[in-house]
């Protein structure tokens, strides 16, 4: 599990005249890193990576491609990022008419704010004679 601060997934936007663009708040902005990161994962065949982020106001699920310019590339990693409690999120029809072009987004919710919880793994007891 590797938690850090932003939206991982590439997400794309187009504008008001329809240019498509990307959202800079995220790594987005550093899509090099990014990719050598996502490679780094690949290349060592790190088992079920899981990658979770905040701080978008809103919940999403991704698929981390390989090759986000290629739908049907290898997924590396998934990716959930948790909401805010309080924050104006992002609007949510804005956002949701952004998704046909990310087909990478399992999943986005921005009208409904609050936290997540993730469990502590719990193993099984050995069995006694």
């Amino acid at each position: 599990m590797l938690a850090q601060g932003q939206l991982i997934a590439d997400l794309h936007q187009k504008d008001r005249t329809g240019v498509l663009g990307h959202w800079t708040d995220g790594w987005d902005a550093f899509p090099a890193a990014r990719q050598r990161l996502l490679d780094a994962i690949a290349a060592t065949r790190l088992p079920n990576p899981v990658f979770i982020g905040g701080d978008i106001h809103s919940s999403w699920t991704t698929d981390l491609k390989a090759d986000f310019a290629n739908p049907s590339s290898a997924t590396v990693a998934t990716e959930f990022v948790g909401t805010s409690i309080t924050s104006d999120p992002p609007p949510y029809d804005l956002i949701a008419a952004a998704l046909p072009e990310n087909p990478h987004v399992k999943y986005f919710e921005s009208r409904h704010r609050g936290y997540v919880s993730v469990p502590p793994r719990i193993r099984p007891s050995k069995a006694r004679d």
